[in-house]
């Protein structure tokens, strides 16, 4: 993490998904640790990654675990977590949305979130061989080499969802950036299916029940404001009303991002505070729309 100086330890690049892959991955990035880390990261996306340095380590709760060498798959993420590395490395990755992680691995969220998955069982056996491939030559070659070969993998894989399932899925994120509190009711009434089914479809594609998701969402975007230089007072405003006090604020924020609101005041640079920017997440959309 950042010291006083302001020295930190990794770097980010971010760049875009290819249009064609706009609706299954967020952004593809380089994450490159200068030197070994123990940080925290918070909810986020389900992830691709790729690396020919060692495999990083994470606790999603249980202790530290291993992830798989070369490439593997990150089910998406309902709680902050802690990330270590003990020796520079570089790493490549694919920020997979809610829409994308169904389509490409048939996984259900609420049974693969919060864990490693091997590529082979995440992409099946010709893609999870590729980025097994792609991760053992990564380092020889051009970042935009292996971006184009992880699009490529992402590819591949890429089917559209049942009509039903993308609809849902849309639904539930229009809910979500509605309000910071929406009404739970909204959205059993904005779908043709029980509220029972609901429930189980949200569980299935996010990994949460609607309640739950919210909380997530509203603390995600309550650490997105308060991290903003650049935010307005109303924003500001707007974070402090839609929890009960400042207790409430804090303890959400840090169950979902890792890090109190003072740890994610601008000026700290932290993986979090890179991560939780709108434009690298599954929930960047809402992030804007409430810092607005």
């Amino acid at each position: 993490m950042a010291d006083d100086t302001g020295s930190v330890p990794y770097s980010f690049e971010f760049v875009p998904p290819p249009p064609d892959l706009a609706q299954y991955v967020n952004a593809l990035y380089k994450l490159t640790y200068h030197d070994a880390i123990d940080e925290v990261l918070p909810a986020y996306s389900a992830q691709l990654l790729v690396s020919a340095g060692p495999a990083g380590m994470a606790d999603f709760g249980n202790g530290l675990v291993e992830s798989y060498r070369y490439a593997s798959m990150l089910g998406p993420l309902t709680t902050a977590h802690r990330v270590t590395m003990d020796e520079p490395t570089a790493i490549y990755g694919a920020s997979i949305s809610v829409y994308g992680w169904a389509a490409l691995t048939g996984l259900p969220a609420l049974e693969s979130s919060n864990r490693h998955i091997d590529a082979v069982s995440g992409l099946g056996a010709e893609a999870g061989q590729a980025a097994l491939a792609l991760g053992r030559k990564s380092s020889r070659l051009s970042d935009t080499e292996v971006f184009d070969q992880l699009a490529d993998i992402v590819r591949s894989r890429a089917e559209p969802l049942p009509p039903g399932h993308g609809q849902l899925i849309d639904a539930t994120f229009r809910w979500l950036t509605s309000d910071f509190n929406p009404l739970i009711d909204d959205l059993y009434a904005s779908l043709p299916y029980s509220e029972r089914q609901v429930q189980r479809l949200v569980k299935q594609f996010f990994g949460l029940p609607p309640t739950r998701l919210k909380r997530q969402y509203r603390a995600l975007r309550a650490a997105v404001i308060l991290s903003d230089p650049n935010v307005s007072d109303s924003a500001r405003d707007m974070v402090y009303a839609a929890f009960y006090d400042q207790a409430h604020l804090i303890r959400e924020v840090k169950q979902f991002t890792g890090r109190t609101p003072r740890l994610l005041e601008p000026g700290r640079v932290t993986l979090a505070s890179t991560t939780l920017k709108a434009e690298h997440s599954g929930s960047g959309a809402a992030m804007n729309e409430a810092a607005e």
